[in-house]
């Protein structure tokens, strides 16, 4: 989806492309489909930017998406919320770690430790 279309959508429907991009993103990753899930990254991405440019930081509406019954949702929305409800979004990724469900653990666990050791800085 083109930055021009993604302008015209209020909010709420950003949220609900960005979950929607998620629960296919999990589809993926089961499937072992690398180059769809990448493509669908990039499309979450451009979701995510539209929503930080919002006025008073967008990605405020995923903070729900961080209960959501898809741990994929869950993971994404907690990595993309980080800079807005730290520690909310670390004890969602916590839970996520210690479910042991591949791959949503290992990336939760990953993201943790980078956090941890300072290699990445929410924004």
């Amino acid at each position: 989806m083109k930055n021009t279309k993604l302008e015209k959508l209020s909010v709420e429907e950003l949220a609900s492309q960005f979950e929607s991009i998620c629960v296919k993103q999990f589809t993926a990753a089961e499937d072992f489909e690398h180059s769809r899930y990448n493509r669908l990254y990039g499309q979450m991405a451009a979701v995510v930017l539209e929503l930080k440019m919002r006025a008073g930081d967008g990605r405020r509406a995923l903070l729900t998406l961080r209960s959501h019954e898809n741990p994929q949702v869950r993971l994404m929305a907690a990595n993309c919320t980080l800079s807005i409800d730290y520690a909310g979004s670390l004890a969602t990724l916590e839970a996520l770690a210690e479910l042991n469900q591949f791959p949503t653990a290992m990336s939760s666990k990953s993201m943790i430790r980078a956090l941890r050791e300072g290699s990445y800085v929410p924004t």
